[in-house]
């Protein structure tokens, strides 16, 4: 055509490049169930628990009992961690804060899925398979830590040797899965086989399906008091129940308790608990009329 030149043909400068886009390290794998084989390679897994592991450091505020414990266990896989500061979640952030832990959940699943899917059962997928499982519980997340603790239970820790995985850490987890089924799913039989077939003997859990069983408040309370932040985050699921068990026996029971009692067996200082429950009850000073005595 006349009208066109050589020159007019070429792209300029402006329109000639795309800028490239940045991808976030966490999400450069698919799921290897959808199709994606890259971390079924044993050196690709640990690489990238290596990520999820710094970038967890760096949102979440429940990281602090990580500690050394955990650059001990990186060192002994060769895998460097870098110290970089927290970056604490403000609550002017939430949503921000919470696609962060969609994101992160979402690659520890795409971890997990990698090493089923290669087979692999070492003392690095114990490692991460334990990572993954206590981070997933702080979370509430029970698609991800209710398949993770049985897949770990039932088939990593026995082809693992035991000089790798210490009993009492294969007893932690069994107490994660006893919660779970007692506090979530309300399956008092199945938390009681379980404990019979790992012969669990760890007094708080028993204490928790005794109290659970038999309705006794204070024994709930007292073991939850003393659990760990994991244990905690597991017998939250029962906790209002508890409370309004805990509400029926103290009104049937008592005129007037303590207020340090009340929190004792709650978990709540009396400003949040008449707060939230709207008991018709009454403070004077640190004591608490639950109801009057009939006047004949």
């Amino acid at each position: 055509m006349a009208g066109v030149t050589g020159r007019s043909m070429q792209p300029t400068s402006r329109w000639g490049r795309l800028k490239e886009t940045k991808v976030d390290p966490l999400e450069r794998f698919g799921l290897p169930s959808k199709g994606d084989k890259r971390l079924l390679n044993f050196e690709a897994q640990e690489t990238y628990y290596k990520e999820i592991v710094e970038r967890y450091r760096k949102v979440d505020r429940t990281t602090q009992d990580l500690g050394t414990a955990l650059d001990e266990q990186m060192a002994s896989l060769n895998i460097t961690v870098n110290h970089t500061p927290k970056q604490l979640i403000t609550p002017s952030a939430p949503a921000a804060a919470q696609n962060e832990r969609d994101r992160l959940l979402m690659a520890m699943r795409k971890l997990r899925e990698g090493m089923v899917a290669s087979n692999r059962a070492d003392g690095f997928a114990v490692q991460a398979y334990s990572f993954c499982i206590r981070r997933a519980i702080l979370a509430k997340h029970m698609e991800s830590y209710h398949p993770a603790l049985l897949h770990l239970l039932e088939r990593l820790h026995p082809k693992v040797s035991s000089s790798i995985v210490a009993q009492e850490e294969r007893l932690e987890f069994v107490g994660y899965l006893i919660l779970d089924l007692a506090c979530r799913q309300a399956d008092y039989a199945g938390a009681f086989a379980t404990r019979n077939l790992y012969r669990l003997a760890e007094s708080r859990i028993n204490a928790v399906l005794q109290a659970m069983v038999h309705g006794q408040y204070h024994l709930f309370w007292k073991a939850r008091r003393t659990a760990n932040i994991y244990q905690v985050k597991l017998m939250e699921y029962v906790d209002e129940r508890m409370r309004s068990l805990t509400i029926r026996c103290l009104e049937r029971a008592y005129f007037t308790v303590d207020a340090g009692f009340l929190n004792d067996v709650t978990g709540m200082d009396w400003d949040e608990f008449v707060g939230k429950y709207k008991v018709p009850w009454e403070r004077d000073g640190q004591m608490l009329v639950l109801r009057r005595r009939a006047i004949r």
